[in-house]
């Protein structure tokens, strides 16, 4: 049997977990909502909010840690060895030996 259509269209007011739970849209929530979208909280990372925010002076680092550059230095002169390249090739060898 299908519910009434007040039951159906009416967003719940208690989500419980966020994860599994029903989420309002945009038009339910309000005007003054947060205007992003919906983010699965399941798999958030510690990375998910790196650059969400601009610079300030308090996040900006405090040192610089030169690192010796006689590597890279020696790169741009000679270049890369050939065969250091990134092997994108399928291996059509066996699986098991």
């Amino acid at each position: 049997m299908a519910a009434p259509p007040e039951t159906r269209e009416r967003p719940c007011a208690s989500p419980g977990n966020p994860v599994f739970s029903c989420v309002l849209d945009a038009a339910a929530r309000g005007p003054g909502a947060c205007p992003r979208e919906p983010r699965l909280l399941l798999y958030r990372t510690t990375a998910a909010d790196y650059g969400a925010l601009p610079p300030t002076a308090a996040t900006a680092p405090c040192r610089h840690f030169p690192r010796d550059s006689a590597l890279t230095d020696h790169l741009l002169v000679c270049g890369r060895n050939p065969a250091s390249r990134l092997n994108t090739a399928l291996d059509k060898g066996p699986l098991c030996p």
